[in-house]
């Protein structure tokens, strides 16, 4: 009984989040009512593929299960806080598996509403009916719905993405939510916390009125916290004292040869730098599937394709960067150190798949933005 409470509370919780931002975004949020329940058989979808073949969200179910020491024993940073955080539904209140499952899609769809909600706000009180049903279209992209809809660090990643682009798409009003950001995502993956503060600071200096109050307040906060952190973060990540650029190559190579093996490894070390971006991005395509779920992400590869090139020489990109943004200056800026560092650290297109997942919301939302700012040109 308690589990099936537990189960329908974090059924409820999501649609009591979308009736509430209804009235803030003007009822442009019943979209979310189907985007939940796509969401959510997904992860019914993903639940069930766990049992029959196997998964990384079982062992963090048994962890916290089987677990007998005392709790703040189980704290750490990445692979462990998902243990961590299960631990007290588990062991105190008897959650079972499938409905850990359901708090973790909840995770999950909430990070994809707080992204949804951030590109609505920047689009402006002048909307574009084109880009808002593109924007409505890609929320119901398959990957990015079944990658978050686990038990797992992906859930919980989109989750403080969403919400930091939305609490920097007004920062003044939501400081809170950006700290609060910032730190989930420094539990979940240390070296995201770590590129998204760099990331922040260009942004920072880049954006326009650069010595306003705040902008030198976030400005230095983000620098402090980069510096006293870069060693825990790399010793956390594996990359140990990494002092210059060729200490940093040298890791980055290792990366590569650890995640070679499998049938959807692809061997980036000797491609050009290009080729391992455009590979990273949008690869698999069609000639790559070797099974039915490279195949299924090859279309969506293709679709990502499809959406740069028009974003590239289509649309007046170079307008929304004039306006120095920080929402779009951070995204941008997010995304391509990004897609540097994991292109470089990562060779199998199977982990590659999952991992673009952590910006390939940027993409989208600087698209939409683009083709909003392009339509109220023309009128």
């Amino acid at each position: 009984m308690q589990d099936f409470l537990l189960f329908e509370i974090f059924t409820v919780l999501p649609l009591i989040f979308i009736w509430h931002y209804s009235r803030t975004f003007c009822h442009r949020t019943k979209v979310l009512y189907y985007s939940f329940m796509y969401h959510t058989a997904f992860s019914y979808v993903y639940w069930y593929f766990s049992i029959i073949n196997g998964a990384d969200a079982q062992a963090y179910y048994r962890v916290a299960e089987s677990y007998s020491g005392k709790f703040f024993s189980l704290y750490g940073t990445g692979t462990p806080f998902i243990s961590f955080l299960s631990y007290p539904f588990v062991h105190w209140m008897g959650v079972s598996y499938f409905s850990l499952y359901m708090l973790f899609n909840f995770f999950g769809f909430i990070g994809l509403c707080y992204f949804y909600f951030s590109v609505l706000e920047q689009m402006g009180p002048a909307k574009n009916d084109e880009a808002i049903h593109s924007l409505n279209l890609f929320l119901f992209i398959p990957g990015l719905n079944f990658w978050t809809s686990a038990i797992g660090k992906d859930s919980l990643n989109i989750f403080g993405m969403g919400m930091l682009l939305y609490a920097i798409s007004d920062m003044r009003k939501r400081p809170f939510l950006f700290v609060f950001s910032l730190i989930v995502l420094y539990h979940v993956r240390p070296h995201v916390f770590l590129l998204v503060t760099v990331s922040l600071a260009i942004a920072f200096l880049l954006r326009r009125g650069v010595f306003r109050v705040e902008n030198i307040f976030f400005l230095i906060l983000t620098m402090v916290v980069a510096f006293v952190m870069k060693d825990v973060i790399l010793e956390k990540a594996g990359a140990g004292a990494v002092d210059d650029l060729t200490g940093a190559t040298e890791y980055l190579d290792k990366r590569q040869e650890y995640n070679l093996g499998g049938g959807s490894s692809l061997d980036i070390s000797q491609y050009s730098f290009g080729m391992k971006l455009f590979s990273y991005l949008y690869r698999p395509l069609f000639f790559d599937a070797k099974s039915v779920t490279m195949l299924a992400a090859s279309l969506e590869n293709t679709l990502y394709l499809l959406l740069t090139a028009h974003l590239l020489f289509k649309l007046p990109l170079g307008s929304l960067l004039k306006e120095r943004r920080l929402y779009v200056t951070f995204g941008i800026t997010f995304f391509f150190i990004m897609l540097i560092v994991m292109s470089w650290a990562t060779a199998n297109l199977g982990i590659a798949v999952r991992q673009k997942m952590m910006f390939i919301p940027i993409l989208l939302a600087v698209y939409c933005l683009t083709l909003s700012s392009h339509s109220a040109q023309r009128r």
